[in-house]
């Protein structure tokens, strides 16, 4: 099986065994072939890994640098892929349906770009931790990326700086993230210093730092007490109303 393809076995979400990595032809085995192997073929050595294939998946698409690999991670993004770069310009991570995956390897078995693939993602040897801050309030900025010159290198370049990219229409892309990273995603796609990036923003490094740390808009919580209206009525000897007095006062019922 070459990295571009995804085996009947994969499409269908099941959990796949070993293979190994030294041997990309080599064919998958069920955890069943694992646990009780066939006749006398003896377990599979440790330098195998083991891989886990689902119907939402993570892959790793990586490639030299250049057209080629920003055009298939663009094609990522249209065909409903989320993506991030594991190291810039080569590799990155893609998650999403077994469909849209299954697109992507069409694309890269069709293209046959000399380096670049679609594979499993593997876990590390031995244990990596990583941490994230949540924002404290959304990004407020955003960019729409749209047209026909070298649309790959912008989104490419976006999810290099660590924005998120999402196809909005033909060849068009929202691009959203902290506003910090929107200056590092001009200065990497047009190769300009810091000052000519803001010019390009028509902003101020002052503005984007306030941007990002700017407090949410504070709650407000108005606790109303519970009226109570009580209306008295006259009416003449014909039974006609003649008078109405509305009465409204709170009652207490014991909230706050």
């Amino acid at each position: 099986m070459s990295d571009a393809q995804i085996s009947d076995k994969q499409g269908r979400g099941l959990t796949v065994g070993w293979r190994d990595p030294a041997d990309p032809g080599a064919a998958d085995r069920t955890m069943a072939e694992l646990i009780e192997p066939a006749g006398d073929d003896p377990p599979p050595p440790e330098a195998e890994t083991p891989r886990t294939y689902r119907t939402r998946a993570v892959w790793e698409l990586y490639g030299p640098p250049g057209a080629g690999i920003d055009r298939l991670l663009m094609l990522a993004v249209e065909v409903g892929l989320q993506a991030e770069a594991i190291t810039a310009g080569t590799r990155y991570r893609v998650w999403g349906s077994m469909d849209a995956l299954q697109s992507l390897a069409g694309f890269v078995s069709e293209w046959a770009v000399p380096g670049t693939g679609l594979q499993p993602e593997a876990a590390p040897p031995g244990l990596r931790l990583a941490f994230k801050l949540a924002p404290a309030r959304p990004p407020v900025r955003s960019a729409i990326v749209h047209g026909t010159t070298e649309p790959e290198r912008a989104v490419a370049r976006a999810i290099d700086a660590g924005l998120q990219a999402r196809v909005v229409g033909l060849s068009r892309f929202v691009i959203t993230g902290p506003s910090r990273l929107h200056l590092a995603w001009l200065q990497m796609l047009f190769q300009v210093p810091q000052a000519r990036a803001l010019e390009i923003m028509q902003t101020t490094l002052e503005a984007l730092q306030a941007e990002d740390t700017a407090a949410p808009m504070p709650e407000i919580v108005v606790n109303l007490p519970t009226r109570q209206t009580t209306s008295e009525i006259e009416r003449d000897m014909r039974g006609d109303i003649t008078r109405v007095t509305q009465t409204e006062r709170s009652v207490d019922d014991g909230n706050p």
